[in-house]
């Protein structure tokens, strides 16, 4: 894998030599896999890449508790096919939310960007990917080309990768992504062409960006010097991505912790053998018959804000006139419609507080 990011001339190794320099605070790991294109278009490569996936998930989520930075934000910068892989990795981490395993849904919730350089997004050309693998192993192509029944076998299993991209497409929304495609030929001997074509690298999508890479496509992440253009843009994104990461990824955890909170909630009530809109039953609107579990339903949604400072004492009278406001009778029947009482005043003057305390208080109700 590190062979795949380093050049061959300098030995320069970007993501070692100079991305420490530009972003200090930034934790750089690498993940190593059968990066072969054969691998991925081979007979059961549906079952390679989701090993991948899942060990790749696993293998982050562990490094991240062990090092004490399970909330860290997170940045993917993917290679080829590497992208692929990543796009499955975070589809399989997005959907692990059940009590057992939403530790793992922590990799979804912590991404913030993706940089993809040269994977294919929406077409590929096996025969190109396997001529460049052939190369690259001092094979001759035209041992490759002229093996139609090698394309025909691998034809069914690349639709795996548009799987893929489908289960991926829901979730871009999530994450600041920044595609790259090369603008070089790769050369096969007697004719060139690219690996990946613009259109299948960097498709033109709403909220995302996009640039060319003045190099073949096993040569776009292999920078050996900090000054070409290609170069900076590519560090300019991460630096970019790195000031703002920090901002909204908690905001993130926030509303991802509420959102499991539910479902934990959810399930409770549904374990106890209790109908979900019980509460709405003829037979509980009888204070007489209603059962401590009845009365926890009522209130399955009652999340107040994680800085409540439960010692919070005062404001009294203004709590009265709420109480009177949103209950106006102890012996009423609940009423039917939304009740809203606007609490407004000057930053800082309490009002959080004072609308927590008095959730807190009345959540029974």
């Amino acid at each position: 894998m590190i062979t795949a990011w380093t050049d061959v001339g300098t030995e320069t190794l970007w993501l070692r030599d100079f991305l420490p320099k530009e972003i200090p605070v930034a934790r750089i790991l690498t993940f190593g896999y059968e990066s072969s294109a054969s691998s991925f278009y081979s007979d059961g490569c549906a079952e390679t890449i989701q090993k991948h996936a899942h060990t790749l998930v696993a293998s982050l989520q562990a490094d991240r508790l062990l090092m004490g930075c399970e909330h860290r934000p997170i940045l993917f910068i993917c290679h080829g096919l590497g992208g692929v892989l990543v796009k499955k990795a975070l589809a399989y981490s997005a959907s692990r939310t059940s009590a057992q395993l939403e530790h793992l849904y922590g990799i979804f919730v912590s991404t913030y960007g993706i940089l993809f350089f040269g994977t294919p997004q929406n077409r590929i050309d096996i025969a190109n990917w396997l001529v460049l693998e052939s190369i690259q192993k001092s094979e001759t192509h035209r041992a490759i080309r002229a093996d139609n029944k090698l394309d025909t076998s691998t034809k069914k299993d690349s639709e795996t990768l548009e799987i893929i991209t489908d289960q991926f497409a829901p979730l871009m929304k999530q994450f600041h992504i920044f595609f790259f495609w090369e603008e070089v030929r790769t050369s096969f001997g007697n004719w060139s062409g690219f690996i990946v074509e613009e259109s299948s690298a960097a498709p033109i999508l709403d909220n995302t960006e996009r640039s060319g890479i003045d190099a073949t496509h096993s040569r776009m992440v292999k920078f050996s010097r900090t000054n070409s253009s290609s170069y900076r843009t590519v560090i300019a994104a991460l630096i970019r991505y790195c000031r703002y990461a920090p901002k909204v990824i908690p905001r993130r955890w926030d509303v991802a912790a509420a959102a499991l909170a539910r479902a934990r909630s959810n399930e409770a009530i549904e374990l106890v053998g209790l109908d979900f809109d019980i509460h709405n039953d003829r037979l509980f609107h009888n204070e007489k018959n209603v059962s401590p579990v009845s009365k926890r339903i009522r209130s399955r949604y009652f999340f107040p804000p994680p800085t409540t400072t439960f010692d919070f004492i005062g404001r009294e009278e203004v709590s009265v006139i709420l109480r009177y406001a949103l209950f106006p009778s102890e012996t009423a029947s609940p009423v039917s419609e939304q009740r809203v009482f606007v609490v407004h005043g000057m930053g800082g003057s309490g009002k959080t507080q004072l609308c927590s305390k008095f959730a807190k208080d009345n959540q029974d109700r």
